[in-house]
């Protein structure tokens, strides 16, 4: 049943073109309500909501917010997404978590990403320093764009049965503004 769950994640981050080269927004920061968390957008976000049934008793409801920026000529998109279940808790285990990944790397597979590596964040390097279950991870891979990176945290909030993540990614020409945004915006919120 969950593994229907975790699928609907990652087609949620790779559905939006946004590992593609663009032009450039100047505009102010937005703040955004992202189930109950103060999220700052560096530009305009883009807003959706999905609602579905993954048996007759459970239901998944998820919210994603997308923003795009350029940077050197290349795009940096930070994704936001807050998944809701009802019908049964998220339990954390670590077989949930491998499913998890398992279905995440299957999915970016199927959308034809080569050369694939994903990366769990040593806890030397990890961004969070909060006391919620997560895991931060990053994927490595060429898309039809080029070689491109995600830098993901996923944060599983026992207490209110959601799961947020957050995944920045851009071309591997940019690294270093793609590590900073996930930085700033994973230091900006306030998981607990």
């Amino acid at each position: 049943m969950l593994v229907k769950y975790f699928i609907v994640l990652i087609v949620s981050l790779v559905q939006f073109k946004a590992f593609a080269f663009g032009t450039s927004q100047k505009e102010e920061p937005l703040s955004a309500n992202v189930c109950g968390l103060a999220v700052l957008f560096t530009t305009p976000y883009k807003e959706s909501r999905s609602q579905y049934s993954l048996s007759n008793e459970v239901n998944l409801s998820i919210f994603q917010f997308l923003s795009t920026r350029v940077v050197s000529g290349a795009t940096i998109a930070t994704n936001i997404t807050c998944q809701s279940i009802e019908g049964m808790d998220y339990s954390g285990s670590e077989e949930e978590w491998k499913t998890f990944f398992n279905n995440s790397i299957n999915t970016l597979s199927k959308k034809g990403v080569k050369n694939l590596k994903m990366t769990i964040v040593g806890t030397d390097r990890q961004v969070y320093k909060g006391n919620l279950p997560f895991r931060e991870y990053k994927f490595f891979g060429t898309f039809n764009e080029g070689d491109q990176m995600i830098y993901n945290l996923t944060i599983l909030n026992k207490a209110s049965n959601t799961l947020y993540t957050v995944s920045v990614s851009g071309h591997s020409m940019i690294e270093k503004q793609v590590i900073n945004e996930f930085k700033q915006v994973t230091n900006a919120i306030n998981f607990e």
